[in-house]
């Protein structure tokens, strides 16, 4: 499934997330690592 939630775990899983990851259903908030 390529969903933007997957997308948005496998960024955090990664390592890359900025403080904001523009998605479609909203602006979801994440600290950096």
């Amino acid at each position: 499934q390529n969903s933007p939630f997957f997308a948005l775990l496998e960024i955090i899983r990664q390592g890359k997330a900025t403080t904001i990851q523009k998605i479609p259903f909203g602006e979801i908030w994440i600290k950096e690592k």
